[in-house]
């Protein structure tokens, strides 16, 4: 998950977007996803046009210690006052014992098709902050490249 989110904000940085606009856009996307044996932090992509589910992005390793059918993302909803409302959405991991997700072949890096539709409205980081090597490379980004967050 480290480097998919890192690649994310490199793919920003290299597209000339503001660090804080950026970083809040990913804090907004950020959510917790919890199963009684497994917690972490995802956060969540949505693809263009006409793909617009939504994608949960967290750990492998998070996924594949999750025992069960389903866990919990906690969505929120901003309420007039400021403060938010917690939502728990449970969300189906496995079917049939099979997993739902899908793992990256040698990152440790999971990707959720979220199929139903989200009970609260939730911001999503577009699917474009999703970069490869070759972005990377365009932009001059490197391993031990400086980053400030």
């Amino acid at each position: 998950m480290k480097q998919t989110f890192l690649s994310a904000l490199m793919a920003l940085f290299a597209m000339g977007t503001t660090a804080a606009d950026f970083a809040t856009e990913v804090m907004n996307a950020t959510f917790k996803f919890s199963n009684p044996d497994s917690t972490a932090t995802c956060f969540l992509v949505r693809r263009k046009v006409p793909d617009t589910a939504v994608y949960l992005v967290t750990a492998a390793h998070v996924m594949e210690e999750a025992k069960g059918q389903a866990a919990v993302l906690v969505l929120r909803a901003p309420k007039a006052d400021g403060s938010y409302q917690r939502h728990d959405y449970t969300i189906t991991i496995r079917s049939g014992g099979k997993p739902l997700w899908v793992r990256h072949q040698t990152q440790d890096v999971a990707v959720l098709r979220l199929t139903a539709p989200l009970p609260v409205a939730v911001p999503a980081l577009p699917e474009s902050v999703i970069t490869d090597d070759a972005q990377f490379q365009r932009s001059g980004v490197h391993v031990c490249s400086p980053l400030y967050v």
